[in-house]
C-alpha cells in the first residue's frame, strides 16, 4: 500500500490544532550567511534563483516574500512544523491500524519524502538550493524481526524499490540504479 501526504507542503495553513501547536516565539531564525547581495556575489545562481522571491507576481495567492517580517517567517515555519506534527500523528494511527490488524509483524514499512524546504534559510524557500534543508530527506525503512541499523552513506530514492523486492525475496533487475540498503 502506498499512501502520501499532501503536507507538509505550500501553501502553508493546517487545520486546528496543528495551526497552532507550535509557538512561532520558540523558532530560531533561519540560517542565513550574509545580505542578500553578498550571497548573491557568492555564487551567480543565487541572483536567478532570489529573484523569484522579489517578484510580486511569483506568488499571488499566497506570501509576498519581499515583506516578510522575522515574525512572519517564524509563524510561516511554526505552521510547516505543525503540518509535520499532522504527518506524525497520521502516521501513528497507521502504525496503531496495523497493530490491531496482526499485520505489523509481517509489513515493511517505509517512510520518506519527495523534497525538503527552505523556509527561508539562505533568503531561499521552497526546494531552492543545495543546502541539506532542500535535498536531504528522511528515509526511515522498518523491517520487522530485524535490528535497527543506521546507513551512513549516501541513499537515495532508487534504492527505495530494491530494498522492498530484496526483503520480499525477489530479483532485482541488474539494469536497475537502486541498491537494497
Amino acid at each position: 500500500m502506498h499512501i502520501s501526504f499532501l503536507r507538509p507542503h505550500p501553501p502553508f495553513y493546517v487545520s486546528e490544532p496543528w495551526h497552532s501547536l507550535i509557538d512561532p516565539s520558540s523558532l530560531e531564525a533561519p540560517i542565513t550567511y550574509g545580505t542578500k547581495q553578498e550571497m548573491i556575489n557568492h555564487h551567480p545562481i543565487l541572483k536567478n534563483m532570489m529573484a523569484r522571491y522579489d517578484d510580486k507576481n511569483s506568488y499571488p495567492s499566497e506570501i509576498n516574500y519581499s515583506e516578510l517580517a522575522k515574525q512572519d517567517i517564524a509563524r510561516i515555519q511554526a505552521v510547516y512544523l505543525g503540518m509535520c506534527a499532522e504527518v506524525d500523528s497520521n502516521i501513528g494511527k497507521i502504525l496503531q491500524a496495523l497493530d490491531d490488524s496482526g499485520q505489523a509483524d509481517n509489513t515493511m514499512v517505509i517512510f520518506t519524502s519527495d523534497h525538503g524546504e527552505m523556509l527561508g534559510e539562505q533568503r531561499l524557500w521552497d526546494k531552492l538550493g543545495w543546502w541539506d534543508s532542500s535535498y536531504r530527506i528522511p528515509l526511515i525503512v522498518h523491517v520487522p524481526e530485524q535490528s535497527p541499523k543506521i546507513v551512513e552513506e549516501m541513499t537515495e530514492s532508487v534504492d527505495v524499490s530494491p530494498t522492498i523486492l530484496d526483503w520480499l525475496g525477489a530479483e532485482i533487475p541488474t539494469n536497475w540504479n537502486g541498491r537494497s540498503l
